[in-house]
């Protein structure tokens, strides 16, 4: 009977104690703490994510400063950073790069910059004023040397053709010119090449100021005359010719290019005007 009572205490002893390891009911279970993995920042307690923070400390992912653990780096110069006001806003970008506001590169060939070109368009020509009639006895006659020259020729019409000779005086000094220029061609060598001038009209002073001009008005032949070859050139071919203002014998030595003179040469000149040919 005493064996009996025994066994019976100690099932009723062993089975207090096994109810006495369990936990009571209104303290619920212990969550037991998880060590963070090594290289992570902040792995919360019981594997609950952590509310981010808006000021910046708390914010996911992000890593302190020297910490070395994963994590978007701190803004820096010439890093990217996170942006003010917080996740999904495009990050800052250097000026000048991709995406960027503050630097498209600059072509330095580029002339878009407004500047007008260059014209080319060539300046006007001004035309020389004309001599004035009549000379006083006192002024120097014009010599070749104060004299530039210039031919103008049309084309061949009806057997003939018409040039118009100016002479300027391009001198510091007024000088006086009375007559008819005299001509002479030359070749390619400077050999002379048959030459007469015939003077036509009635002669009258003028006065060349500065930058003055007067104009003769000549006519030669094209059709051979007698005793000229009547084919091929009538006469050599002249590349020079050369004016000759009264009285002077200084010659004025202008390029000519405008054919052969027939008749041998002979050229119709009236005198030096005053009036510009319309021509």
């Amino acid at each position: 009977m005493k064996n009996l009572r025994a066994t019976v205490a100690t099932i009723i002893l062993t089975a207090g104690v096994l109810a006495g390891c369990g936990a009571p009911d209104d303290l619920g279970e212990a969550a037991l703490p998880v060590a963070a993995p090594a290289g992570q920042a902040g792995a919360p307690v019981g594997g609950a994510a952590p509310v981010p923070d808006a000021a910046g400390a708390g914010q996911a992912g992000v890593a302190q400063a020297g910490a070395g653990q994963a994590g978007a780096p701190q803004a820096g110069a010439g890093q990217a950073g996170v942006a003010p006001g917080g996740a999904g806003q495009a990050a800052a970008v250097p000026p000048g790069t991709a995406g960027g506001t503050g630097g498209s590169a600059t072509d330095k060939n580029d002339k878009s910059d407004g500047a007008a070109p260059a014209s080319t368009t060539p300046a006007a020509t001004t035309k020389p004023k004309p001599a004035t009639e009549g000379a006083d006895p006192a002024t120097a006659p014009c010599s070749g040397i104060s004299l530039t020259a210039q031919l103008r020729t049309t084309a061949p019409a009806k057997g003939k053709r018409t040039a118009y000779l100016s002479v300027v005086n391009k001198s510091s000094q007024p000088c006086a010119l009375n007559g008819h220029p005299d001509l002479q061609l030359l070749d390619g060598a400077d050999d002379p090449v048959s030459t007469g001038t015939e003077r036509l009209g009635t002669k009258k002073p003028l006065t060349l100021t500065p930058g003055a001009a007067a104009w003769s008005t000549l006519v030669w032949s094209t059709v051979a005359g007698p005793d000229e070859p009547t084919t091929g050139d009538c006469q050599r071919a002249a590349t020079i010719l050369t004016v000759y203002a009264p009285p002077d014998n200084v010659g004025i030595e202008i390029p000519y290019s405008a054919g052969p003179v027939c008749q041998f040469g002979q050229i119709n000149a009236t005198p030096f005007s005053a009036t510009a040919p319309t021509a």
